[in-house]
């Protein structure tokens, strides 16, 4: 009985401790020559469609507010494949590589396997930030091709929690939570999305994305 007890103290101690612990973000790419190479042949060249949503990762590079999507390079995204499978069989438990493939098949219109590529990343690491954003665009994008009403709404709300599960501190946070006001009006939670706005033009009142903002909310009325 006083075994039980002192490990079921040890587990609530733990549990408390974790309350105040910051949670640090998973990000970035990791040190690897072939992920590297594998960026340095797409960044800057190859962006998904988001459907009006925010994205950013740190194999592709940034989507900008008035840019628009960078169509797929078959040839350049077989290569980065490849490079990404051979720093996966050198790294098969790294997040962040499982997450550039999700990237890479975003990249090609198939949300579908993206989501797939950026579960498993989540699996792996909780707190993997670009795969919880790539999720939440691919989860977005699959609502949209859907003519299921029931289906799109679950889709869209299931978009709409990996967005907010991402947190401040990460790399993403303004990209996410631009990406949340966005599902909360889609989703018809209006009062809400003002909220996030509100919060949103506090850390984020000049860039482009702020105006796009101002002028999605003004069209929503």
């Amino acid at each position: 009985m006083a075994f039980f007890i002192v490990v079921l103290a040890v587990l609530l101690v733990i549990a408390v401790g974790s309350l105040f612990i910051p949670v640090t973000p998973v990000e970035g790419l990791p040190a690897d020559p072939s992920a590297r190479a594998a960026r340095d042949i797409l960044w800057d060249r190859v962006m998904p469609a988001t459907g009006g949503l925010r994205f950013r990762s740190a194999f592709l590079g940034e989507l900008g507010a008035r840019s628009p999507a960078r169509p797929p390079d078959r040839g350049r995204i077989a290569r980065a494949r490849e490079l990404l499978e051979r720093s996966r069989a050198a790294h098969p438990f790294e997040p962040r590589v499982v997450a550039a493939l999700g990237h890479l098949e975003l990249a090609r219109r198939r949300a579908d396997r993206a989501e797939t590529y950026y579960r498993r990343a989540i699996d792996l690491r909780a707190h993997c930030s670009e795969a919880r954003l790539g999720l939440g665009v691919a989860l977005a994008l699959e609502a949209e091709t859907t003519t299921d009403a029931l289906l799109r709404r679950g889709l869209e709300l299931r978009a709409l929690a990996q967005f907010a599960a991402i947190g401040p501190r990460s790399e993403c946070a303004l990209d996410a939570l631009y990406d949340r006001i966005e599902m909360l009006e889609r989703v018809g939670r209006h009062a809400e999305a003002r909220a996030c706005a509100h919060e949103y033009r506090s850390r984020d009142s000049t860039s482009a994305w702020a105006g796009k903002l101002q002028e999605d909310l003004s069209a929503a009325k």
